[in-house]
């Protein structure tokens, strides 16, 4: 998936025949919007990496781990990662000089990005596909949402799609410290093909999957928190995937490249840095997602910060597991009910008087019932988690 199909060079203050560019208007435009270029993919690139690293460290914690969910997101923080690092952060040094292409170069930077690229947005369609059948099939979840099949889904797309992206290793060759096709048509072929597998395929299978989830959601009022954070991962790859998609297409289609002013050439070319941009921002922001809308995804990254830094939890926390670790799991896993926050906990252990809660006041009946439906939902993807 390279997002670099507009050539940087396009911004290059030399005419075609050698000589300076005639106009200074449009020579300060291309400056000023190259600063901005920079600034920005330096900040995706400071954001996106930290964030995924620690998403992967939050994704396996032992409050996280066992839920399929869990294992998607890890890999797709892990795959992010790799895009970034060699996307972005190479094409730096090399824009620095720090970097000098060659052959071997050339092909396994490229198979790195396209196979990450590939695996971002299927492992994204994935999750979504995970998604539509927890909410709208619940019946069929247990058997096709566990975490074996989430294995075997995740190794399948990683062999598929890395051996798709070997065609890398023969399309990109080294020219003039620059990695370029072999010739104009496997560009042009590697690029339509880029384009209907990875992303016009996937884009068109998460917004139809993401408005099927969100109808039944909102028509049964099934909020369940995971399903939130995961409605939004995905449909933030589709707002932020699709437009760079169709302006590719456009110009693909029409040749709209050819035989256009100077000025007009500078628009085009801004549009598709700014949505290359956007694209690359796909990459980066999925940590501020979870953070915004998963409330254990918080306390997780908290959990982990302080080990750390070499902090112990809360000791309220550690007392109350260690006193009542049953009532601690019937906090986390009773259908209808939340989890206690830390400032409830604290103030149940610190009460004289028994803490109000629709938990707390349970009679023997109701811890029969809570026990015969976790015994029940033993097998299903989300027994032992169910939100983020």
């Amino acid at each position: 998936m390279d997002t670099f199909l507009f050539n940087k060079t396009a911004f290059s203050n030399v005419s075609d025949d050698g000589g300076p560019v005639v106009n200074p208007e449009l020579q300060t435009k291309q400056r000023s919007f190259m600063l901005f270029y920079d600034i920005m993919t330096y900040v995706i690139l400071s954001i996106g990496v930290p964030g995924n690293v620690l998403s992967v460290a939050v994704m396996c914690s032992a409050r996280l781990r066992k839920a399929p969910f869990s294992l998607y997101l890890a890999s797709l923080a892990a795959a992010d990662t790799v895009f970034l690092l060699t996307s972005v952060g190479l094409q730096i040094f090399h824009d620095h000089g720090l970097i000098h292409a060659s052959d071997v170069y050339c092909k396994l930077i490229k198979f790195l990005v396209r196979s990450s690229g590939y695996l971002s947005a299927w492992i994204t369609t994935a999750f979504t596909v995970e998604r539509y059948i927890a909410v709208c099939h619940p019946m069929r979840r247990s058997t096709l949402c566990s975490m074996k099949t989430t294995k075997r889904v995740l190794l399948g797309l990683a062999i598929v799609i890395c051996s798709v992206s070997c065609l890398e290793f023969w399309a990109q060759v080294e020219r003039d410290n620059m990695c370029e096709f072999r010739d104009p048509e496997t560009w042009l072929n590697i690029t339509i093909y880029d384009m209907a597998a990875g992303r016009l395929i996937p884009t068109a299978a998460v917004g139809v999957l993401n408005t099927i989830i969100a109808t039944t959601v909102l028509r049964f009022s099934m909020f369940i928190q995971i399903t939130i954070v995961l409605f939004t991962v995905s449909t933030t790859f589709f707002v932020l995937t699709v437009p760079q998609s169709i302006v590719v297409v456009y110009d693909l289609a029409s040749r709209t490249m050819d035989d256009i002013d100077e000025f007009t050439f500078f628009r085009k070319q801004v549009i598709a840095f700014t949505l290359g941009l956007m694209f690359k921002l796909n990459f980066a922001i999925n940590f501020i997602l979870y953070s915004l809308t998963g409330r254990r995804f918080r306390e997780v990254v908290v959990d982990v910060l302080c080990r750390c830094r070499g902090m112990r939890r809360p000791s309220y926390e550690l007392e109350e597991q260690a006193t009542n670790p049953v009532q601690t799991a019937v906090f986390a896993n009773m259908p209808g009910t939340r989890e206690l926050s830390a400032f409830d906990r604290r103030r149940y252990m610190t009460s004289r008087t028994p803490f109000h809660s629709q938990v707390l006041h349970m009679t023997a009946s109701d811890e029969r019932r809570i026990h015969r439906s976790s015994a029940s939902s033993a097998n299903g993807p989300e027994n032992d988690i169910t939100e983020v």
